[in-house]
């Protein structure tokens, strides 16, 4: 249906920009920086620069999303060409849901990163299966919540794209927050640091270079 259309488009989108600010960014530069600070076994320097790349991902992400959320009616034009208005507004609302799936995402990476730094693996390869179950959940028990009893099978499709993206929102954080006590484990508790302080570490220059 059309609007399985309006969720595929509206989860595109930040999807697109999760590749930029979490899967690329963090196997590409975050972790070898991050291996490099364990090496010099210097934990004040190593715990400097996972506090000013957590600001740094969260100040960024927020404001990409903050800007999506607004920028939303003209950004799906681009990507979807139709002339459709209920479609157009609808995956508008749904990419207007589903743009801070890229804040949780981005962290959820950025928590990635530092097991995958000290070699654990397991808790990050398991929450994609986490992601699925919620996503498939949410779709099959909040649908008939949305829609109310109505039996109309165009209401009900849409409904079930919004469950979709509640879905997708839920399932972003329950990766974010799964890996987040083997990170603590690990004696890497991460805290917010100034913005300052984020952009001046030599390590987030690093990773931003």
């Amino acid at each position: 249906t059309k609007f399985a259309d309006a969720f595929g488009i509206a989860f595109l989108i930040p999807n697109l920009l999760r590749r930029l600010f979490a899967e690329n960014s963090i196997s590409v530069a975050f972790i070898p920086t991050f291996r490099g600070y364990l090496e010099s076994e210097n934990f004040k320097e190593t715990k400097d620069f996972l506090n000013s790349t957590l600001t740094l991902i969260s100040f960024l992400t927020s404001l990409v999303v903050v800007a999506g959320i607004f920028l939303a009616p003209w950004i799906v034009p681009v990507f979807l060409d139709s002339s459709d208005s209920s479609l157009l507004d609808e995956t508008v609302f749904l990419t207007r849901i589903m743009f801070p799936y890229l804040f949780v995402i981005s962290l959820a990476a950025f928590f990635q990163g530092i097991l995958n730094g000290v070699k654990i693996f397991s808790p990050s390869g398991f929450t994609p299966v986490l992601f699925n179950l919620i996503v498939i959940a949410s779709t099959y028990f909040l649908t008939p919540v949305f829609t109310g009893g109505v039996e109309d099978a165009q209401f009900k499709a849409k409904m079930a794209s919004r469950a979709m993206a509640a879905g997708v929102m839920a399932g972003g954080a329950v990766q974010c927050l799964f890996q987040l006590p083997f990170v603590i484990k690990c004696g890497w508790k991460c805290r917010f640091t100034s913005i300052k302080k984020a952009f001046s570490n030599p390590g987030t220059k690093k990773v931003i270079a």
